[in-house]
Order: structure tokens, then C-alpha cells, then sequence
């Protein structure tokens, strides 16, 4: 009666599994999640002012972090960079 119990479960488990592993995968290996980020403004010469950021990325297959500096604009922690 057991085995037929543990064979019944196994074979119940095996048949409600999902496809998840053999599905293709969307993860794209060159971006990653902006971890942290810090913003700077520097002066022009025309009065106005220039907007930096350096900024860490952790990436999606990895988990590898790189350091990027000097990109022009605010980036937000949270989102997505890629190379």
C-alpha cells in the first residue's frame, strides 16, 4: 500500500510540473538592475548645469556588480542598464 502511495504521489508531482525549465529564456545577460546610484550637477560655462551619474549595476545572470561613472543624466536605482 505505501508504494503504491509513493508512486501514485510521484507520479502526480511529475505531471503537474510546469515547462518553466525548457522555456526560452528572456533574461538578457548584457543588462543588469541599478543597485545604487548617486547624481551630481556640474556648472557650464554658459550658466546652466550638467547632470552625471555614477552608478552600480548588478548583473541579471551573474550577480557580478560593476561601478559606471560619468553617464550624463540622473539614472535611477531599480532600473535596468545595459552595456
Amino acid at each position: 500500500m505505501k508504494k503504491s502511495l509513493l508512486l501514485l504521489g510521484a507520479i502526480f508531482l511529475v505531471g503537474c510540473s510546469t515547462d518553466s525549465a525548457n522555456a526560452p529564456s528572456t533574461t538578457d545577460c548584457n543588462c543588469g538592475v541599478v543597485v545604487q546610484s548617486m547624481s551630481y550637477n556640474i556648472p557650464d560655462n554658459n550658466g546652466g548645469v550638467l547632470t552625471f551619474s555614477t552608478f552600480t549595476v548588478r548583473n541579471n545572470c551573474t550577480q557580478l556588480t560593476k561601478t559606471v561613472s560619468g553617464v550624463s543624466g540622473v539614472i535611477a536605482t531599480g532600473s535596468q542598464w545595459c552595456n
